[in-house]
């Protein structure tokens, strides 16, 4: 686990992470084959941030949180937002251009 300076309420690049969601599982670190997401321990000042259910999940589960740390990395193959069970990761699809 990393304790970083980065606020996991940044919204970055073709993925986010909703931290009143996450529960701090890891699993979307685990799947993510270009190490897009870092495990952090959240700040007295942004637990306040969260609502009330992303309160209680802190409360539960401890003080971390995914976050996106490398977004330049993320190839968008969604496996993440496929395995998160607490639904809290979006991945913006790449849709492809057409050429003239």
């Amino acid at each position: 686990m990393t304790v970083m300076s980065r606020s996991v309420f940044a919204a970055n690049g073709p993925v986010r992470v909703n931290p009143n969601s996450c529960d701090g599982c890891g699993s979307c670190a685990e799947v993510c084959p270009m190490g897009v997401f870092e495990l952090v321990t959240i700040s007295e000042e942004e637990r306040k941030k969260l609502s009330f259910p992303g309160k209680l999940k802190v409360r539960i589960k401890g003080n971390t949180k995914s976050m996106v740390a490398h977004p330049e990395a993320c190839i968008a193959c969604g496996k993440c937002e496929t395995l998160c069970h607490e639904r809290a990761i979006k991945v913006e699809k790449k849709t492809p251009v057409a050429r003239a």
